[in-house]
Order: C-alpha cells, then structure tokens, then sequence
C-alpha cells in the first residue's frame, strides 16, 4: 500500500528554511491596510518617477527639433529674399 523511499532520492524544495522577503519592500507593523498602502504609493512613486524623466527628454527632443525648424526656415527666408532681389532687384 505504502511504497517506500530509495534512500538517494532528496526533495525538491527545502521547505525548513524561510523564504527571503523582497528587500525593496518595508512594511510596518500598524495593520496590513498601512502595507498596502505604503506598497500602492512605492509603485505611483517610482511611476511619476519615470514619467517624468521621459517627460524631461521629450522636452528636450521637442526644444531640439524647434530650434532645427526655426534655422530651416531662417535659411528659406534668407533664399527667397536673395532670389526675390535677383529677379526683381533692389
């Protein structure tokens, strides 16, 4: 009915030794609502985090662009206007 076990066969998993707990969590000893609470604004902290410094390039990447528009059309204008004097002088 009950087999038994070779001797060279171990277990998978150890299961006398404690799982280690994730460091980049702290977690009071109030009440299990506090935890969770400081877990949900941990997560919104470090998403504003990163929003903002994607914000931070984008804006930067928008500055650079406008500064390549604005010295394109200064060259155009600065075409037309030796263009417009040739053909219709000064």
């Amino acid at each position: 009915m009950f087999e038994q076990k070779s001797p060279g066969v171990k277990p998978n998993i150890d299961l006398t030794t404690p799982v280690p707990g994730n460091p980049a969590f702290k977690f009071s000893k109030i009440s299990g609502e506090s935890d969770f609470h400081l877990m949900v604004t941990k997560d919104q902290e470090d998403l504003f985090n990163k929003m903002s410094n994607e914000n931070s390039d984008l804006k930067d990447a928008l500055k650079y662009l406008q500064k390549e528009i604005l010295e394109i059309v200064s060259l155009k204008h600065d075409v037309y206007v030796r263009r417009f004097k040739a053909e219709f002088g000064a």
